[in-house]
């Protein structure tokens, strides 16, 4: 999902990787272990791609 996003997996991965503010400053990957954050990433990127509220 990451990769639709940006385009790209290279830019998916940097994404993934780098602490986000609205994840509690954590990584995608890191909040995505649990089912909840797996949720919390996902609405994220459905915002991002395109331009919804979260």
């Amino acid at each position: 999902m990451a990769t639709d996003t940006f385009e790209t997996e290279q830019d998916a991965a940097e994404w993934l990787s780098r602490p986000h503010p609205m994840l509690d400053h954590e990584t995608p990957l890191q909040t995505a272990q649990t089912e909840a954050g797996a949720h919390r990433v996902k609405a994220l990127l459905v915002a991002i791609k395109y331009g919804g509220v979260i």
